[in-house]
């Protein structure tokens, strides 16, 4: 028969290994939010490298690839004089290798208060998701 003590630091082991477990888990649907707010706060620092690297190689959407949609994002992000930008994740659909997030685009100053929902596809790649198309709810957004 096993000792109350024993059974005690053996129940106290399985709860720290289940905790470290659940902690360590990372679900694709947080992989997704975590690459669209790292991709977000590469365009406040004004890190265009990184920012690129959170865009699919392939990506190909109305018409722009890779460095169309980059070369696209930084221009837009130059004109705005936007002091930042964050990215509320809200629902997050993955099917196998694909992920569509809804989205709520919010740029700081001087264009505070100012909310653009989307949506954002995404593909996984051998290290993480990558965007692989935007769409927003008003498309006025995303003229070029």
């Amino acid at each position: 028969m096993i000792s109350r003590p024993r059974l005690l630091a053996v129940a106290v082991l399985a709860a720290a290994a289940a905790f470290a477990v659940e902690r360590l888990v990372v679900t694709d649907a947080e992989a997704v939010e975590r690459t669209l707010q790292d991709a977000a706060a590469a365009v406040t620092r004004g890190d265009w490298d990184a920012f690129a690297a959170s865009v699919a190689d392939d990506f190909a959407d109305r018409g722009q690839d890779k460095g169309g949609f980059v070369a696209w994002a930084k221009d837009l992000w130059a004109r705005s004089h936007a002091k930042s930008v964050e990215v509320d994740v809200g629902d997050v659909r993955v099917e196998g290798d694909r992920a569509a997030a809804r989205v709520v685009v919010r740029p700081g100053t001087p264009w505070a208060g100012v909310r653009v929902p989307g949506r954002v596809d995404l593909v996984r790649a051998g290290d993480g998701w990558r965007v692989e198309g935007v769409a927003a709810d008003d498309t006025t957004w995303l003229r070029r």
